[in-house]
């Protein structure tokens, strides 16, 4: 439970997980009066966090509430078990143990047995709390990060699983958690051989639910990128996550700097990111962009010898032609014919007949009828 994927705080959570690892770390030095008062001031602090988020308490009552008293409220709120009350008795006076004049005085006494129940009782009581806050408020965005990187077979039912997200947890993964996330395993030495690709299959399923405000509000986040962040985390976020067809909803000067930033891209080289990036370029191209992005990819598909990679070039364009407007198509026709019109005075009649093949079944595309 160390990751504490259920709290929604950042700095909290991050605390929480320095404390669980500093008890941790006291249990092997046997350092027992450490580890009793580390443990009970994780349960307090969470366990009081959820009470107060959870309307059971105000703020200022909050404040109020000693270990005793909070667990006490726990199980008067059925947020905790008889059972796990019953145990918190190993550490109920813990703060006793800050004071060697108390520790004295009541003849308190801690050893390695005593500390291995608080140990566990942390364990048990973040479980019970974990459980009940997604009985209230369903998964964190942390929680599903949490279970891509440790499941690899997630992605059959990530679809299912963020249908119990809620709105807030959903804008969380889309704007926070699963980009910095991404961005930190792929500085990371050591990366699950499933895991970049789980991350990008959530997010587009997580997108694919989203509201259009949110989706208005992840594309307005790409622009601020665009704006102040480096080559490495641009390139890093746009080839995860990142398609044309998410940036529909921007207002048009911000989807002129997006477009030019990807043909930018493609001017200088094709690969399997940016093809999949170009899904729905068409809506948001103009007759001057149309050279800039169809050049690229006729490129690839005379010249290269990676016949993957031709292919979906080809099928990029193919695609992307049924939804452009008549004037859109009677350029890319165009071109397509100047290209062939040169590669004929080169002498390269295979790459000639290749894009000759492709400007009919673009042309014949036009005249079928639809049943």
């Amino acid at each position: 439970m160390e990751s504490f994927d259920f709290i929604t705080d950042e700095d909290f959570r991050k605390s929480l997980e320095t404390d669980f690892a500093e008890m941790k770390n006291c249990v092997e030095v046997k350092a027992w009066k450490a580890v009793h008062v580390i443990a009970g001031s994780i349960i307090e602090a969470v366990l009081i966090d959820y009470l107060l988020a959870e309307h059971h308490v105000t703020r200022s009552e909050a404040l109020k509430l000693d270990f005793g008293k909070a667990i006490a409220l726990g199980k008067e709120k059925n947020v905790l078990s008889s059972k796990t009350f019953d145990l918190t008795s190993v550490i109920k006076e813990y703060r006793n143990l800050i004071h060697p004049g108390r520790v004295i005085r009541l003849k308190e006494k801690v050893n390695g047995n005593s500390a291995q129940v608080a140990c566990s009782l942390v364990d048990i009581v973040m479980e019970e709390i974990s459980s009940k806050k997604y009985e209230n408020y369903g998964y964190t965005a942390e929680q599903i990060v949490s279970k891509l990187e440790r499941d690899s077979s997630a992605n059959a039912i990530i679809i299912h699983i963020l249908k119990s997200l809620n709105e807030k947890e959903i804008e969380r993964l889309l704007l926070k958690v699963l980009p910095e996330k991404y961005l930190e395993w792929m500085q990371s030495e050591f990366v699950p051989d499933h895991l970049l690709t789980s991350l990008r299959i959530c997010f587009r399923e997580a997108i694919n639910q989203a509201p259009d405000e949110l989706k208005h509000k992840v594309a307005a986040k790409f622009i601020v990128m665009l704006k102040e962040e480096s080559d490495f985390v641009i390139t890093a976020y746009s080839n995860a996550f990142l398609k044309c067809n998410d940036i529909c909803g921007l207002k048009k000067d911000d989807i002129s700097i997006v477009i030019a930033y990807i043909l930018s891209r493609i001017d200088i080289d094709i690969d399997n990111d940016l093809m999949d990036m170009l899904e729905g370029i068409s809506h948001l191209l103009n007759k001057d962009d149309m050279n800039s992005f169809l050049d690229p990819l006729i490129k690839k598909i005379v010249y290269k010898s990676d016949n993957s990679l031709k292919t979906k070039c080809k099928n990029t364009i193919i695609n992307e032609y049924y939804d452009m407007d008549t004037k859109l198509k009677e350029h890319a026709i165009k071109r397509l014919q100047t290209w062939v019109n040169f590669l004929e005075e080169k002498d390269n009649s295979d790459g000639a007949n290749k894009l000759l093949q492709l400007k009919t079944e673009l042309e014949d595309s036009d005249n079928d009828i639809p049943f």
